[in-house]
């Protein structure tokens, strides 16, 4: 992904050639006038306000806003075979290539902060293997996630500062994902809440569609994502969430709110249930230290 500029703003004049964006995730679910690309997952869609200078043939983005990015513009081009131009209003029309390259060219070019890494897009770089010793280059080999460069990205990125962690916590996931004591279901539901409390990007956009094709309504997941009450929802999944809600708000869990739990899940189902929140707790912890950012997350903003 091409580093971000971190000038760029919104209502900026940029020459048509070198186009940049904007991009962002509001919670008010607010739109613009043109709706350009629709994804097939999820409700929000694309919104591009523009006006253009014939004679300085500029592009100046009065508005971008996006609860989806670069899949769905890639969706949108699979959906338009033809790469038929998009009308805009006023003189501007945006073909699908262009489109797209206005999801992948500088896709965080929202302003972000400083100390953010251009590569990994978080407060450290991604550990180099040549940095570690003989012992932990032997765990470092062992760990998923790898890039093209070799380096090791996703949930176990800055656990692997220590490969003995990063190792621990790969174990621990093992463990608490492949018992038989909870069903795909409540397992993907118990991930989303714990990726939810600990606002983790990369995890909640990953298992979103996992738990959508576990049977989990959008619904639920809409429950989890914008904290609302659970008071509507059915006992399995309102117990679900409240366990994860008050496990990480209150950092206690009630007798009543235990043995509803217990009655649904049998006791080494709930102890299952919390060993699977905090494996995805603790790479939620890792990356709200090093400040991980996500492009086009739903939980950019939260």
């Amino acid at each position: 992904m091409p580093n971000a500029s971190k000038e760029a703003k919104v209502g900026d004049g940029l020459p048509v050639d070198r186009i940049q964006h904007v991009l962002w995730r509001r919670r008010n679910d607010q739109v613009g006038s043109v709706g350009l690309a629709h994804s097939p997952h999820s409700p929000k869609s694309v919104y591009l306000s523009n006006t253009y200078n014939a004679h300085t043939s500029k592009v100046k983005f009065a508005t971008l806003e996006a609860g989806v990015c670069f899949h769905s513009a890639r969706r949108f081009i699979l959906d338009n075979p033809n790469n038929k131009d998009i009308p805009m209003p006023g003189f501007l029309s945006v073909s699908p290539a262009l489109l797209l390259t206005l999801f992948t060219a500088n896709i965080l070019a929202q302003s972000l902060p400083a100390d953010l890494n251009p590569d990994s897009m978080s407060r450290l770089p991604y550990v180099k293997r040549a940095d570690l010793d003989a012992d932990g280059q032997a765990i470092y080999d062992m760990l998923p996630g790898r890039r093209d460069s070799g380096d090791v990205s996703g949930p176990l990125a800055w656990p692997a500062y220590n490969p003995g962690v990063a190792k621990a916590l790969l174990d621990l996931h093992n463990a608490a994902v492949g018992s038989e004591n909870l069903g795909a279901y409540e397992r993907e539901l118990a991930i989303m809440v714990a990726c939810r409390e600990t606002n983790y990007m990369l995890e909640w956009d990953a298992h979103k569609r996992l738990a959508l094709s576990s049977g989990i309504p959008e619904s639920v997941l809409d429950v989890v994502r914008d904290n609302r009450s659970v008071h509507d929802l059915n006992d399995k999944d309102a117990v679900i969430i409240h366990l994860g809600r008050t496990l990480y708000r209150e950092k206690m869990v009630d007798s009543e709110t235990f043995a509803r739990a217990k009655d649904l899940f049998g006791a080494k189902g709930v102890m299952d249930m919390v060993a699977v929140m905090n494996t995805y707790a603790v790479s939620g912890f890792f990356a709200a230290t090093v400040d991980e950012h996500v492009a086009g997350s739903e939980l950019w903003h939260d």
